[in-house]
């Protein structure tokens, strides 16, 4: 083919005059390129448009998220805690109720006995202060408690007209130790999970709880506990 031939062959190609012109191509009705080609490029941009439009959006809702993120996790961690605090609770009251009924003693010989055993020897007057009996009533525990060889009252030697209570810490120990031994086993396993420093902390955390727990009791026992009258 001559190179007229074949100038006058591509001139009627379509595709070949948009690269040579810059300029749309036009068919023989004169319309501008393909519908095809015109189609695509206008989706895409509605497209963009559409993706433009949401990806401005996205950020603040992203941000909203974000913030309100920390706020809403600590109150469900504050509200985690509140359950496992009221399940412990009702956990250590029911496994000392069993007990006390299986050693034979009331839910306040038990209390009586775990007073002594913390705070050492204690006059009755002692003891209805941090029970909260009336002296009476501490009077009968500490009778039945002797009867059963758990406790001993005795002078105190460094003053004789104080009467204390002591405990007999080998009958506890002969009559109770079997009693808690699954317990102390299932304990001993749960802290072999933890760093000295966690543990050291947990026991700081509970330490305080129970100093607040002490106020509180305080409070409604003086009635000066918030909307108790």
């Amino acid at each position: 083919m001559s190179r007229t031939g074949e100038s006058r062959a591509n001139e009627s190609r379509p595709e070949v005059r948009m690269a040579a012109t810059g300029e749309p191509a036009t068919d023989e009705s004169g319309a501008a390129g393909s519908g095809t080609s015109g189609s695509a490029t206008g989706d895409s941009g509605s497209a963009a448009a559409r993706t433009g439009a949401s990806t401005t959006d996205e950020p603040k809702m992203m941000g909203n998220s974000r913030a309100e993120e920390p706020e809403s996790r600590r109150a469900a961690l504050l509200h985690r805690l509140a359950a496992a605090g009221r399940e412990l609770s009702d956990a250590v009251v029911l496994f000392h109720t069993v007990l006390a009924e299986r050693l034979g003693l009331g839910a306040s010989d038990w209390k009586t006995l775990g007073l002594l055993e913390r705070r050492g020897a204690m006059t009755a007057g002692e003891l209805a202060a941090h029970t909260g009996l009336a002296p009476a009533s501490v009077t009968g525990i500490l009778d039945r408690l002797e009867r059963g060889g758990w406790v001993h009252r005795h002078r105190d030697p460094e003053d004789g007209r104080r009467v204390v209570v002591t405990l007999d810490e080998a009958v506890v120990a002969e009559r109770v130790g079997a009693c808690f031994a699954g317990l102390q086993r299932r304990l001993a396993e749960l802290y072999e999970r933890y760093s000295d420093d966690q543990l050291e902390f947990l026991a700081g955390f509970m330490e305080e709880i129970a100093a607040r727990q002490r106020e509180a009791t305080g409070e409604l026992q003086s009635g000066s506990a918030e909307g108790g009258q």
